[in-house]
């Protein structure tokens, strides 16, 4: 029987994922999957004991996905991944076209196709220009730095579960006092650029912040 790995953050958009996680994990047992779930402990990597299952599915927002990416790649897995969208702007699971229903969401998961997509890498490089691939860091929806680049870490839970959205905005307008450029260079195959920069922003999805 194939088995799939549930993983859900109980803090994601409003706490409603937790009500729903029985439902979700009695959908997949009908489409034939043995089901191991819970929530996410953040100290530890989910995929201990568990590398070798069919299909891990992540119930949360960007956040939670970001996590779960890297832990994966952390432990040089190449799991299929499923995204139920659970969090307050689910930029990446819109860009696949995963309904905002989670119910719906975990259906479209369970009868399904597979589809390949990117995943980005940023490597951390050392003095001496050392590669430091144990500190590599991947993304599927966005890499940014630069101004508001922190504002969703800065953004409190209590207050996107009171506005959602909007919670964002409020956090970027604090963010504005620590305005500052940063040196960029970008090489392509062809020539070499040079920027002071406020923001950098490399998309493998759609939007941030649900802002295109």
């Amino acid at each position: 029987m194939k088995q799939v790995l549930f993983l859900y953050n109980p803090q994601s958009g409003k706490g409603k994922i937790e009500k729903d996680s029985q439902a979700i994990g009695e959908m997949f047992r009908q489409a034939g999957y043995s089901i191991v779930d819970g929530p996410i402990d953040f100290s530890r990597n989910p995929f201990n004991g568990h590398e070798t299952v069919d299909l891990v599915v992540v119930a949360g927002g960007d956040g939670t996905v970001n996590y779960v990416v890297n832990r994966m790649k952390e432990k040089h897995l190449d799991l299929l991944l499923g995204i139920i969208p659970a969090g307050t702007a689910n930029d990446f699971a819109g860009a696949l076209g995963m309904s905002r229903n989670i119910l719906k969401a975990a259906q479209q998961i369970a009868e399904g196709v597979v589809e390949q997509i990117d995943c980005g890498k940023v490597e951390q490089i050392g003095r001496g220009r050392d590669k430091h691939p144990d500190k590599d860091i991947y993304f599927v929806n966005i890499f940014s730095f630069g101004l508001f680049t922190t504002t969703s870490q800065h953004t409190s839970e209590h207050l996107k579960h009171r506005i959602g959205r909007l919670a964002y905005v409020v956090a970027a307008m604090r963010d504005l006092r620590n305005l500052h450029s940063i040196p960029l260079t970008i090489t392509t195959d062809n020539e070499t650029f040079y920027y002071q920069t406020l923001m950098g922003l490399v998309f493998n999805g759609e939007t941030a912040g649900r802002v295109p």
